[in-house]
């Protein structure tokens, strides 16, 4: 199996398990809700998205308190497409509706832990399809937010001050996904990002090419390797 392969496998076993626990049945898909998942996949849209979606068309629906359940993902489409317009208009650490508000260690652990749990399933299945490089890469990205995470008991943080350290972090991540993706893929992407840029290459300045050409990459390759946004905003 592909690195592709193992990756859009693991974006379906995740909206699988979220849908489940909403639905509280068991973890296959509908055919419907498998063409929802895969459009969102064939699509672009990061799995952060997605799952962010769902979770805000829950809580959507949990306000309305119609006493009706959400049968199909076709409920949350408006919420995964809501989340990938903020996404591709630039905000890639998402900020809630409302002013953020200073979180508990707790809160702080458990979002760490996510990462954690997001970062090893990457790992694990670069493993699996030996790109060796990117799988060593993210054991370094790991053992930094383990760090933060057993720091973050000992001594005092702010949480701005963590935010600017996971901002470095993320950055720092994607840099190095970049230099350790298979070359194959990487050009691939590339390529098409590029195809995709094309109409808009004479309204930009080389510099504003260049930049935006990048982080639509690393975009690509965040939504290809499943990685999470690492930032306190996410949630």
């Amino acid at each position: 199996m592909s690195i592709e392969s193992n990756f859009r496998e693991d974006y379906f076993v995740k909206i699988e398990a979220l849908f489940a626990v909403i639905r509280s049945r068991g973890l296959t898909l509908s055919p419907l809700d498998y063409d929802y998942a895969k459009t969102w996949f064939d699509s672009g849209i990061p799995l952060s998205c997605v799952l962010r979606g769902i979770r805000d068309a829950v809580y959507h629906k949990l306000a309305r308190n119609d006493g009706e359940e959400i049968r199909s993902l076709g409920y949350c489409r408006w919420a995964v497409n809501r989340e990938f317009r903020e996404y591709k208009l630039g905000n890639q650490f998402h900020q809630p509706d409302v002013a953020a508000k200073e979180l508990s260690n707790d809160q702080v652990s458990a979002l760490l832990a996510s990462f954690t749990f997001d970062l090893n399933r990457a790992r694990q299945t670069a493993l699996k399809s030996e790109v060796n490089d990117l799988a060593s890469w993210l054991e370094i990205v790991i053992f930094k937010i383990e760090a933060h995470e057993s720091l973050l008991h000992t001594l005092p943080i702010t949480q701005d001050q963590l935010e600017a350290e996971l901002r470095a972090d993320d950055d720092e991540m994607m840099n190095g996904v970049i230099d350790s993706a298979p070359s194959e893929l990487l050009d691939r992407i590339e390529a098409e990002v590029i195809r995709k840029m094309r109409d808009f290459r004479n309204s930009m300045s080389a510099v504003e090419f260049e930049n935006t050409k990048e982080k639509a990459i690393k975009s690509r390759l965040r939504t290809a390797f499943m990685l999470p946004v690492l930032t306190l905003y996410s949630l």
